[in-house]
Formats: C-alpha cells, sequence, structure tokens
C-alpha cells in the first residue's frame, strides 16, 4: 500500500512513509503538520482510524484520507475529510485528497 500512494503522488508531492500508526505519529508530531494524512485503517500499531483522531486533537485543519477494505468502519463525518474503498483506484484515491484538502481549508487550524 505504501508504495502505491507513493506511485500515485511523487510527482506532485513530497511523500512521506511509517510503516505504522504509532511511527506516522512520532513523524508528524516530530515535523509537524503535513498537508494531506493518507491512513490505512488496517496498520500496525493502531488504525487508521486511532491515528488519524489523535492527529486531529493535534492539528485539526489537517485533511485526512482513510483507506479501508471494511464497510463497517465507524467513521463519523467529522473525522476524516475522504475515505477510499479498497481495492482502490489511483484516480479515486487522487479524488480524494483533492476532497480532503478542500475540507481542510475550510477549518481554522
Amino acid at each position: 500500500m505504501l508504495d502505491f500512494v507513493e506511485r500515485v503522488f511523487r510527482a506532485d508531492y513530497v511523500v512521506l512513509r511509517a510503516p505504522g500508526g504509532a511511527e506516522a505519529l512520532d513523524l508528524i508530531l516530530e515535523i509537524g503538520p503535513v498537508q494531506v494524512l493518507v491512513a490505512d485503517h488496517r496498520m500496525p500499531g493502531m488504525t487508521g482510524l486511532e491515528l488519524i483522531r489523535t492527529i486531529r486533537g493535534r492539528y485539526p485543519a489537517m485533511a485526512t484520507v482513510l483507506l479501508s477494505g471494511m464497510d463497517d468502519v465507524p467513521v463519523e463525518e467529522t473525522e476524516v475529510d475522504a475515505a477510499v474503498g479498497k481495492p482502490i483506484d489511483s484516480d479515486e484515491l487522487r479524488f480524494a485528497v483533492e476532497q480532503a484538502v478542500a475540507a481542510s481549508r475550510t477549518r481554522t487550524p
């Protein structure tokens, strides 16, 4: 999944990678907010939703996208800006990131 996301966005974004939720959290807390957080729901250490909830507590304006192969992930509308089901289509992922960025612009940091 990390390789796929990097291939989709490397021409347009600086892509930072983390092998699990805890590492992603540490990275973001170390460097500060990023434009978009794309998190897989099933990651080692914590779920993508747990990561997004934690990051939203610190950086409420950060754009977030949740990737999931499950239909029953309990997501509140205010928790994520966009969700993408698996299998993931690169055009759908790009659209979701654009939606997330647009939604984040309406929030105050």
